[in-house]
């Protein structure tokens, strides 16, 4: 039971019923052993303890909102956990009442996923200062390799501690007796976000101690947290995208398509699906019979090494990596965009990633920006429109 709860086989546990081995103690326990949960106060109750913090571990919990937004959600309750205390207070979120907290440069803002956290303040007119501890980038910098970086994993490698067991034992709800005949459910409390809150506090200190000790601690402050709110702007300002001329582009590709096409089919001798490989395989190596390289259990390979070894064997050879070029560039850089242009900005806000390449360096997402061709013939050949 020990290696498989380490190993995180749950499978295995469920399985072998290896849940009874646990003896009455460790069956029990559940948030409330690690925190209390103060739930139905109002923000006015704890202003005054919060603004003398250096330090705010807090989790928003979210809910969707109309689109428009840069981020489709709003911040619904915060949860902050007050160490001294023990507490974790699940406030409703007020933008107005939590502005002077989350503006305040000399409180130190620690939560997870700080790049979204920024925006979602932001867009209900709160300019955050110092967030400048996320448990992700920490995690990240600790395990770059993993690709693993849940708080549930903060939890259980740095403060040994199963908290998926803790919060799922403490939502198991019981009936409440109405009356003789009837019972209705009791209210489950959402301990979750709580309990984030208090990974989150507990982590802070661990995870600074752990980054000092393989010399990563000044890369974090002082790089990949400055780095975050530099994202985090270039994310909400966004790139402007003028949809009319986008769409006034996508319609000369598709003129092109169309015309290598019918070039394509003139070649070929009849009509065919040229996005096929296996309907395209057929035809250049059994119908054309060019020779072919190499052959799977789909049929015959037309990848671009392929088809480029073949250039001078037959001229419909150039015609479909001409072909594939511009309908690559039209569905996935023209097209593809629009998607993703904001109906309120005009602008294509899309993701830079710190946490997701093991090198370290960014990626982009939701559009991905950093992938659009620059050097292609198709390119080239379209440059007055692209």
């Amino acid at each position: 039971m020990k290696l498989f709860k380490e190993l995180r086989f749950k499978r295995f546990i469920e399985r072998f019923d290896l849940e009874n081995t646990l003896d009455n103690t460790e069956k029990e326990k559940n948030v409330t052993d690690l925190f209390e949960y103060m739930e139905g106060e109002k923000y006015e109750e704890i202003e005054e303890e919060l603004k003398q913090q250096n330090e705010i571990y807090y989790y928003f919990e979210l809910e969707d909102e109309k689109e428009g937004l840069i981020i489709p959600k709003i911040i619904k309750n915060v949860h902050i956990f007050i160490k001294s205390e023990k507490k974790v207070h699940n406030l409703n979120f007020e933008p107005k009442k939590f502005k002077e907290i989350f503006e305040n440069p000399d409180i130190l803002k620690c939560g997870y996923n700080q790049k979204e956290d920024y925006i979602l303040l932001k867009q209900v007119g709160i300019e955050p200062k110092n967030m400048m501890f996320d448990c992700r980038i920490a995690m990240y910098l600790l395990n770059s390799g993993t690709n693993s970086y849940s708080l549930e994993e903060v939890a259980r490698q740095y403060l040994n501690l199963d908290i998926e067991a803790y919060y799922a034992q403490s939502q198991i709800s019981e009936d409440v007796q109405t009356s003789f005949f009837d019972t209705e459910p009791k209210e489950e409390k959402n301990y979750q976000q709580a309990a984030y809150a208090y990974v989150i506090g507990e982590a802070k200190p661990v995870l600074e101690k752990a980054l000092a000790e393989v010399n990563q601690l000044k890369l974090f402050q002082e790089i990949e947290m400055p780095c975050l709110e530099v994202l985090a702007e270039m994310r909400y300002t966004g790139v402007f995208a003028e949809k009319l001329d986008i769409e006034k582009m996508s319609e000369k590709l598709k003129i092109q398509i169309e015309e290598l096409s019918r070039e394509i089919y003139e070649l070929a001798g009849q009509e065919f699906n040229i996005n096929s490989p296996k309907q395209l395989g057929e035809m250049l190596f059994e119908k054309l019979e060019l020779p072919y390289k190499k052959k799977n259990k789909n049929g015959y390979s037309t990848d671009v090494d392929t088809l480029e070894s073949l250039k001078n064997a037959h001229p419909i050879i150039e015609k479909i990596l001409v072909y594939r070029q511009i309908a690559k560039l039209n569905s996935t850089f023209v097209e593809g965009m629009l998607p993703f242009i904001n109906s309120k900005t005009n602008r294509i806000h899309t993701t830079f990633h710190q946490t997701v390449a093991a090198t370290g360096r960014l990626s982009s997402s939701d559009p991905n920006l950093q992938n659009i061709p620059t050097r292609t013939e198709a390119r080239k050949a379209n440059s007055k429109i692209v």
